[in-house]
């Protein structure tokens, strides 16, 4: 949607046809479209790759095949989507109309906000594991609290151990309403 909006703004197109060979007069935008498009269709150097990745895996472990289906066919629905708008920007020559209503790129401020997230979106491919780790301890501590309160104190353990993309550890001082009993183990196996 940022290239959309940037692309109006600087050459007032509207539609797909319009886009021949736009990626030679607006290659920042059109770059930073192509990084979010690998995203969207979930192929690397992008995050939505690393996305894909954990969905398909966690849906193939256990066994949800029609999610597995869902999956890939968003990816190939989403690349017939997409392929045909990089193909069109970046292979096509321009529209002869085109050479009489020159444009370049967008405004500075929306080149910008543009470069930003495809630079983010290609750094969380290469390294992925702090929001990893920040939404694994987010959704382990609603799951170690709400865990918990089910148990009921009698049952409550010492320790949580949560297993998913990293073994993550909850102590049960650190978990309100916690009593201390002995070690449970939520979601899968883990080393000790």
């Amino acid at each position: 949607f940022f290239a959309a909006g940037a692309i109006y703004t600087a050459a007032h197109k509207t539609e797909v046809s319009q886009l021949d060979g736009i990626g030679r007069r607006m290659p920042w935008t059109m770059g930073a479209f192509a990084i979010g498009a690998l995203s969207v269709i979930g192929l690397p150097p992008a995050a939505g790759f690393v996305s894909k990745w954990y969905m398909l895996s966690g849906a193939m472990a256990a066994s949800h095949w029609l999610a597995v289906a869902v999956i890939a066919a968003s990816t190939l629905l989403n690349a017939g989507y997409f392929l045909p708008i990089l193909w069109r920007a970046f292979f096509r020559p321009a529209r002869a109309e085109d050479k009489h209503h020159p444009h370049g790129e967008a405004p500075l401020p929306m080149v910008i906000a543009l470069s930003l997230t495809a630079a983010g979106t290609v750094a969380l491919f290469f390294c992925p594991d702090v929001p990893l780790a920040l939404a694994g301890f987010s959704f382990g501590s609603f799951v170690v609290s709400h865990a918990l309160q089910a148990l009921g104190p009698q049952q409550a353990p010492e320790q949580l151990v949560l297993v998913g993309t990293a073994a993550t550890r909850f102590d049960v001082a650190d978990v309100p309403q916690a009593v201390h009993a002995r070690t449970l183990v939520l979601h899968g196996e883990h080393d000790d």
